[in-house]
């Protein structure tokens, strides 16, 4: 059992206050300077810092803790096989250094009780720092000795065994109690690339995907061990000598070459290894190389997916994979964003194919982008591991890399291609719910926004909803409260259901309240000339709808809550009401709703015309275009879509109210006639389908993961005729 915190940090407080203690015997234990390293490196790869202060150990108990936390064995072994493979010499000191700063890294584990899972996180980071700290101090196979071992005296017996340096020493391949562990040939004429092939192969040996995602830089700059690695990879293997950098690759990926427990061969990885040092040969850092590097980074993501393809193994690549595709993801945006950089391509396409293109449309760098991250995100579907409520192994990876993908077909408009993620997820992938928050709310805000597109409000505003509660309230997280909300206002005023004072209030929605005001006072009035200005293209709030896209689905779809209004404010005013013991009926005579109409229409601007016909040559017409047919139109939509309830009497030109049992109250009628459109419009989204398209929300039927099929296109058209 590890010591308490409290007391250990006493004992740290002796040592620093007896710095200046002489000790007895110079050779000891104690007398061994104890590094203590709280600075974070920028990368795991980058040189291990040594800050040497001369302490003093007050007991053989601190020692026993110190080490006891690792397994002792393990890390003699471990040094042992560094050793030789490296050709360095570690005493007793660095091994105090490294077992202290790992120590120090796991401060808040000290009170509780070291579990194998802890042990074997400490040990595969302790595993990586000896590899990169003895091979970037001395790497070279005919240095002598080691600066340590010019200054080191005699260890004591718990020292671990360091074999002359001078001694050609063979690949070492030794067992212990916990992992088996197989160090790569020397490296030869190329230390870094040597050590960074042997760390690699190390965090596939004890399956470390988090410590190889770290290994696989793909953004510059680079650290500065990168920047050496590359001037070898220049040096020793340019672009003609592809084969020898695969040989290479593979002499040194041990655990890939043979397999882990039995597992097979994993060829992928290699080979990805060889695209991956290629890259950062060959990676311009320049912006103006930024094509160059696009079909680079596309290349090397067709790698990875490959990869990430194994059965076993592959699972280890799915942080690369994602990492990967982010980077993928923010070049492939920020290209389709420069049009001289788009011209280029073209006119290199064009050249290409000798002018001839046969008149298809190309693909574009967004949709090549998303193309090949489906694979990854097709690969993680389909991944066979189960478990019982937990998701583990690729699937993982499912709404990650599906973020990602969606990311790009939005910010660049081609989501017509995101319809097979959605279908895909809502038939195949585990509940939503078992998946991080931040991957949640970013799937349902695509999903939401979607379905609004394609005219599906109810279920878009369920998306968004959810988004929004889930959605963190913090001051970081405005912007994204911000973009969710746009939509999820849009889709609500929509369905005839406005934002309250208090959401108008909140930070996210600053502006709200003038860009959407005047819609819905339209829609409380029946206002047809504010509505028409509101939503006009050269109105002072087209820019904002625009950029957000909502502008043309609140210009059609919201007029009919204004007609609904308008229709109702007439009975109101001027229709007719039931008479106790005779047989009339709440009507309106529709000469006078045309007479409404006209007025509603041309009250602010009395030669209004729709934008959309602007230009046209059109003779005038009587009543500036609203007839008798108009309003049995307007009516015969209202009543088929269940804003209104009524029948229209032809011969007579009457609109009869239903829905009441002879009521001679208001209240009742308006009620009865002109329920509410949110609630109309929920009972029909409901029973249509009881589950939003995409999102899922039960688990899988059965293990083989079989679901329903849905068909989008299908859904009922909310505010449409």
């Amino acid at each position: 059992m590890p010591r308490a915190k409290r007391g250990r940090s006493r004992q740290r407080e002796s040592r620093e206050s007896d710095d200046s203690a002489p000790d007895p015997n110079p050779n000891s234990v104690s007398s061994r300077s104890i590094s203590r390293n709280n600075t974070t490196n920028t990368s795991l790869f980058d040189p291990f810092t040594r800050q040497k202060h001369q302490a003093r150990v007050e007991s053989q108990e601190e020692i026993a803790y110190a080490l006891g936390i690792f397994d002792w064995e393990w890390v003699d072994d471990y040094v042992q096989t560094c050793s030789k493979n490296f050709n360095l010499g570690l005493d007793l000191e660095e091994i105090w250094e490294f077992t202290n700063d790992a120590i120090d890294r796991f401060e808040d584990f000290k009170e509780e009780q070291v579990t194998p899972e802890l042990l074997k996180r400490i040990q595969e980071w302790f595993a990586s720092r000896v590899a990169l700290s003895g091979g970037d101090r001395n790497s070279s196979q005919d240095q002598k000795t080691s600066d340590h071992e010019q200054d080191s005296s005699p260890e004591t017996d718990s020292a671990p065994h360091i074999e002359d340096q001078n001694q050609a020493r063979p690949p070492l391949k030794i067992e212990h109690s916990t992992k088996r562990t197989e160090m790569a040939l020397s490296v030869g004429g190329t230390p870094v690339l040597g050590q960074f092939l042997t760390a690699i192969n190390g965090f596939i040996q004890v399956q470390n995907a988090r410590e190889l995602a770290s290994y696989i830089a793909i953004e510059p700059p680079f650290g500065k061990l990168y920047y050496e690695l590359i001037a070898e990879l220049k040096q020793n293997y340019p672009k003609d000598k592809e084969e020898a950098l695969e040989e290479k690759c593979r002499q040194m990926l041990v655990t890939a070459r043979e397999g882990v427990d039995g597992s097979a061969t994993w060829t992928p990885f290699i080979l990805f290894m060889v695209q991956y040092l290629s890259y950062l040969r060959d990676v311009n850092e320049d912006t103006s190389a930024l094509l160059e590097t696009y079909d680079l980074l596309i290349g090397l993501q067709e790698r990875a997916n490959s990869a990430l393809s194994h059965g076993t193994l592959g699972v280890l690549m799915l942080p690369v994979v994602v990492r990967c595709a982010q980077v993928v993801c923010r070049l492939a945006i920020g290209l389709d964003r420069r049009p001289e950089l788009m011209a280029q391509l073209r006119s290199a396409g064009a050249a290409a194919s000798g002018g001839d293109d046969e008149g298809g449309a190309r693909e574009t760098l967004p949709e090549r982008a998303a193309e090949i991250l489906r694979r990854a995100f097709t690969a993680c579907m389909n991944d066979k591991t189960t478990a019982a409520n937990k998701v583990e192994g690729k699937k993982q990876g499912i709404y990650k890399i599906a973020n990602i993908c969606l990311k790009i077909l939005f910010q660049c408009r081609k989501t017509r291609n995101a319809a097979m993620i959605f279908e895909n997820i809502g038939n195949q992938s585990p509940q939503l719910s078992q998946y991080p928050k931040s991957e949640r709310v970013t799937y349902l805000y695509y999903l939401g926004r979607y379905l609004f597109q394609n005219n599906h409000f109810y279920r878009a505003q369920e998306a968004l909803q959810y988004a929004y509660d889930e959605c963190s309230a913090g001051e970081n997280f405005i912007r994204q409260r911000r973009h969710i909300l746009v939509y999820l206002v849009s889709s609500n005023i929509i369905l005839g259901r406005f934002p309250s004072a208090a959401l108008l209030q909140r930070p996210e929605a600053a502006g709200f309240q003038e860009h959407f005001a005047p819609i819905m006072q339209a829609m409380r009035t029946g206002n047809l000339a504010l509505f028409r200005q509101a939503l006009d293209f050269n109105g002072p709030h087209a820019d904002w709808f625009l950029h957000f896209r909502v502008l043309l689905p609140l210009r059609n779809r919201c007029e009919v809550h204004v007609w609904r209004t308008l229709v109702r404010r007439v009975w109101k005013t001027v229709g007719a009401r039931y008479i106790a013991g005779t047989k009339t009926a709440p009507l309106v005579d529709m000469n006078i709703l045309v007479n409404a109409f006209k007025l509603a229409e041309n009250s602010a601007t009395p030669t209004y015309i729709d934008p959309d016909f602007a230009g046209g040559d059109y003779e005038p017409t009587d009543g500036g275009g609203y007839e008798i047919i108009n309003i049995e139109s307007i009516l015969s939509s209202l009543i088929d879509q269940g804003l209104v309830k009524g029948f229209i009497v032809h011969s007579s030109l009457k609109f009869v109210l239903s829905g009441t049992k002879q009521s001679t109250e208001d209240q009742v009628v308006l009620a009865a006639a002109f329920p509410q459109p949110w609630s109309v419009i929920a009972s029909k989204a409901n029973r249509a389908s009881g589950e939003v398209p995409g999102w899922r929300k039960r688990p899988q039927a059965g293990p083989g993961g079989g679901g329903r099929v849905v068909n989008m296109s299908n859904l009922a058209t909310v505010g449409a005729s």
